[in-house]
């Protein structure tokens, strides 16, 4: 395997579902995993052969490279435009067979956005040249990779990610039978906590799905940042939560039009008796606008539900147990002071009004984080 190379994965325009993979590859946080489907008459050769068939095998040793594109087909193989978007880092691939009807998977985690040279057009001829004979019929190959410079640093995100979904063009957003896809871009930023920090992602080994895992007692805060292409005739962005766990509001939403907007939404945990998992899911709901209707024009909603694992904190679980030990021994002191002579233990009193004291305290703090 050449560490020079990169895996081009490309999305495209033919059903919706490819167009939702694209405004996903936009859309979600750094470090989420995704993962990609293709029936292997679309891979090239090369990378046909480096698949392999045991999927426990699948697991890549050394994480590869991968860059995230969207074409626009006006027929099955005519590409007439395209868009390098993003990069990655591919975790797993496996194939379950060698015919083109086999079906190849592709897991990979989304990490930078790419800048593009061209502002105001498509990435056409720089793909194509990047491509080379895969141009017009394969949608996964291998190729040389990109220079740093065209990488964008974290700090930019948000406004590569602004470039990007403003270069893809209206055009490039119709089927092959020119229904337009009406997407509603969504930078989500994810969890985050109470310094502003990120929440990293965590993996399920078993699954690929990326989980976050969060503590009981504390303040977090959903991040997002919605734009529009057209102007629905009606408008929902919603963020549901487990009420058994969350103590805030089990549904977020939004309803007002905005073309551009930003939502933050506070996730406070509950004091738990044990770890527990649990999940949140963002969901985009647009209709088509008044003056469409769905045979021209389609919107392109998606869901994001993500995997919660909440621990308990240990340090504070401990600090509680001591003041209900506390509270037993000032329940006990005095039963055992009345066994004993009466001119001895004289510090009782002071013993039992500690214990009862240190009870109290511990009380208090369980009351103020579960406030």
């Amino acid at each position: 395997m050449d560490r020079g190379k990169s895996i081009y994965l490309l999305t495209s325009n033919w059903t919706k579902d490819y167009v939702i993979n694209m405004v996903k590859v936009l859309s979600l946080p750094y470090g989420y995993i995704m993962h990609f489907n293709y029936l292997l008459k679309w891979l090239s050769k090369d990378i046909r052969d480096f698949l392999p068939l045991d999927e426990d095998k699948s697991v890549l040793q050394q994480p590869i490279d991968v860059v995230l594109c969207y074409i626009h087909q006006d027929t099955e193989n005519c590409w007439d435009a395209g868009y390098i978007l993003r990069k990655g880092t591919l975790i797993k691939a496996y194939k379950t067979g060698d015919t083109d009807s086999d079906v190849s998977y592709f897991y990979f985690k989304l990490s930078n956005y790419i800048n593009s040279d061209n502002t105001d057009e498509d990435d056409k001829e720089q793909l194509k040249q990047i491509s080379g004979e895969n141009w017009n019929n394969y949608f996964v190959f291998w190729r040389v990779n990109q220079g740093n410079e065209r990488i964008s640093p974290l700090v930019d995100a948000k406004s590569s990610f602004n470039n990007a979904r403003k270069r893809i063009k209206e055009e490039h957003l119709k089927s092959p039978e020119g229904k337009l896809y009406s997407p509603c871009y969504c930078y989500i930023d994810g969890l985050t906590d109470k310094d502003n920090k990120a929440i990293g992602f965590k993996e399920i080994p078993s699954t690929h799905a990326s989980y976050y895992e969060i503590e009981e007692g504390e303040n977090y805060y959903f991040k997002f940042r919605p734009y529009l292409t057209t102007i629905p005739s009606s408008y929902k962005l919603q963020l549901t939560t487990d009420s058994r766990v969350f103590s805030t509001p089990p549904l977020y939403e939004i309803d007002k039009y905005s073309p551009y907007d930003e939502g933050i939404w506070m996730l406070t945990t509950s004091l738990l008796e044990r770890d527990i998992w649990t999940s949140i899911k963002f969901v985009t709901n647009l209709s088509c606008p008044e003056n469409r209707n769905q045979a021209e024009m389609e919107p392109v909603n998606f869901e994001l539900e993500i995997p919660v694992h909440i621990k308990r904190k240990l340090p504070f679980r401990i600090l509680l147990l001591t003041g209900e030990i506390a509270f037993s021994a000032a329940a006990v002191i005095p039963a055992i002071k009345a066994t004993l002579p009466q001119e001895s233990f004289k510090m009782w009193p002071y013993f039992t009004f500690g214990a009862f004291f240190w009870w109290t305290i511990t009380r208090v703090l369980r009351v103020f984080r579960e406030s």
